[in-house]
């Protein structure tokens, strides 16, 4: 390996150091052997795109102190579906931080600090995550904003709805917010927690779904994960007996069609688990 690349593999420890975990259970949650990992980071085998987007989404680490070690350490990064298409999942992380990731993750930085500039409330680039790879790099809009968008887009859209698809409307909405709550309930039920009862703060309380800045790309990921994994004849067809439901279902899910569903919270959760014991067994 080259001495780069013995860098950035230098650097793994460190985060799981800061986040206090041990090597078995941050293997587990990149979904690698824990042997590969001590590899990585001793420096014998070298830091692969698909290993360190797991890491950039679990961590909120930024790629270009992975890449570089230049500051700052924390930046939530979003990868967007776009670059995630584009990287080959195999290529060395070096090559993808030079190729596709580094131009505009730089360019997003950029706005992200010019932003912070503009609105001296915010105090970090690690107040809010950033999205590398989407023609729309970044979006600072404040809750109160956002708030305030969501019900003019909502009103606008309920008027443009014939009354007759209404009905249709509403199921559809109701999939999606129970979609939504399912995937972030443990960061819903600590909000409403803090709002009736605020605790004190202390240094060391973390919360490992605080630190993940997209949902939409850990999902993505674990897409990818899984294709590789059920590219094997009779593969898809488990997969569907251990979550109960139709083959079809499962195809549905791991396209990539625009149009593709994701699914909800617990067969993410399932397929997870899945995926993880297959691999362990290659």
């Amino acid at each position: 390996m080259t001495e780069r690349e013995r860098e950035i593999c230098s650097r793994l420890k460190p985060i799981r150091k800061s986040i206090r975990w041990s090597q078995s259970f941050f293997s587990q949650a990149l979904g690698i052997s824990r042997d590969k990992l001590s590899n990585i980071e001793c420096g014998h085998t070298p830091l692969r795109f698909d290993i360190a987007s797991r890491l950039i989404i679990l961590t909120g680490f930024s790629p270009k102190w992975i890449a570089e070690g230049l500051e700052p350490k924390k930046m939530p990064v979003r990868l967007g579906e776009r670059l995630l298409e584009e990287i080959p999942r195999n290529c060395l992380f070096s090559e993808a931080w030079e190729h596709w990731i580094k131009q505009p993750f730089e360019a997003a930085e950029k706005t992200a600090k010019a932003c912070i500039v503009s609105k001296p409330q915010r105090a970090s680039l690690t107040d809010s995550p950033v999205t590398v790879g989407n023609q729309a790099e970044v979006d600072f809009a404040e809750a109160e904003d956002l708030l305030s968008y969501l019900n003019e887009d909502f009103r606008g859209v309920l008027k443009s709805i014939p009354p007759h698809l209404l009905q249709a409307f509403y199921a559809q909405m109701t999939a999606s917010w129970r979609d939504f709550v399912g995937v972030n309930i443990v960061e819903i039920r600590e909000w409403e927690a803090r709002q009736s009862n605020p605790p004190e703060r202390h240094l060391t309380e973390t919360s490992t779904r605080r630190n993940v800045p997209g949902v939409k790309s850990e999902w993505t990921v674990l897409k990818r994960r899984l294709q590789d994994v059920t590219a094997k004849p009779g593969a898809k067809t488990m997969l569907a007996e251990f979550l109960g439901v139709d083959l079809t279902r499962v195809s549905q899910w791991l396209t990539d069609s625009k149009n593709a569903r994701e699914p909800g919270a617990e067969y993410a959760l399932k397929m997870l688990r899945w995926v993880e014991q297959q691999e362990r067994q290659k």
